[in-house]
């Protein structure tokens, strides 16, 4: 439901049903890319706005006549009367002590798998998912997954079958004297107090607040599997 129009929530749906993604329940996040790309040519096609894009790095902004000017790596120079920074993560290193050595990957992408891999992924989080599910696609090599806070990824499986009972469009237009985000944090929050006191979360929470990382690992070796491979 990743709409860029809030007229249309289920445009994005529409889309990777017409597109080479079809059927897959889990498209890559690729795909949004080439449907943002596919909003703008339709937008320009219709002459509503000139959208230009420049996929390039940004290495230097200044302001000069009122206007601000943003250097490209290619040497472009583009100005524009305002500029909108969206960082969604910051290029740093945060393995600076082993980063040099041979094998050290920085995106899983890169990475050339060769048979009887041995593959160490390091984070709990989304992109530690991607990862996974993009060297176990590749080639069935022995995976290690470890995480700093110690909490093992606990993405849904393809056979959870849970429903929101308040972070739902239904919910969210009801709460239109709110602002979008808001009401979407607010339902939010109140879909993980439902979770909290409910069957599996609950009890996995329970361990980890007993500090019983060893059971808490144990149980979700037990109950998660990961297109049938266990995490």
């Amino acid at each position: 439901m990743m709409s860029v129009s809030k007229l249309e929530p289920d445009s994005f749906m529409k889309w990777l049903q017409n597109s080479s993604f079809k059927g897959r329940k889990w498209p890559p996040r690729a795909a949004f890319s080439q449907y943002i790309q596919n909003i703008y040519q339709e937008i320009q096609n219709a002459g509503i706005l000139k959208v230009i894009e420049y996929q390039t790095d940004v290495i230097n902004i200044s302001k000069a006549n009122n206007r601000f000017e943003l250097h490209l790596e290619n040497g472009h120079i583009i100005k524009a009367r305002e500029v909108v920074m969206c960082l969604g993560s910051i290029n740093t290193n945060n393995f600076s002590s082993i980063s040099h050595h041979d094998g050290f990957v920085r995106h899983h992408s890169d990475h050339l798998l060769t048979t009887n891999s041995n593959i160490l992924i390091a984070g709990s989080g989304l992109t530690a998912i991607d990862a996974f599910r993009y060297v176990n696609r590749q080639l069935g090599a022995n995976i290690s997954m470890f995480s700093r806070n110690g909490i093992l990824p606990t993405c849904l499986t393809e056979a959870n079958q849970y429903t929101p009972k308040h972070l739902n469009w239904h919910s969210i237009i009801k709460e239109k004297h709110r602002s979008p985000l808001k009401a979407f944090m607010m339902l939010l929050v109140q879909e993980h107090t439902t979770l909290e006191g409910q069957g599996e979360f609950k009890f996995a929470n329970k361990l980890l607040r007993m500090n019983k990382q060893e059971e808490y690992f144990e149980y979700e070796l037990k109950t998660l599997t990961f297109h049938g491979k266990t995490l």
